[in-house]
């Protein structure tokens, strides 16, 4: 759960990398496909910024290849952060 600076429960990343304040967010296609549910990603995304995370999405096409653009993904915004070649 990433909370606020006053402890309150903000939104819970399907994965936190909380060093690096990275959230990852597995987006599968039957649940965020409708109207309402972009929505509320939206608004997680910005609340995530808003409280200093990167949000990474990660989607099915990512994890073709045991995951490999998935962790190219993760390892290019941990990169961008510092995170060691």
């Amino acid at each position: 759960m990433i909370c606020d600076e006053r402890g309150r429960r903000c939104f819970r990343p399907d994965l936190a990398l909380r060093k690096w304040r990275l959230a990852i967010q597995y987006d599968g296609a039957e649940v965020h496909s409708t109207a309402e549910r972009v929505l509320l990603d939206v608004r997680r995304q910005e609340t995530a910024e808003l409280l200093g995370w990167t949000e990474v999405r990660i989607t099915k096409d990512h994890m073709r290849s045991n995951g490999t653009g998935a962790v190219q993904k993760i390892l290019g915004k941990l990169r961008e952060q510092g995170y060691p070649s």
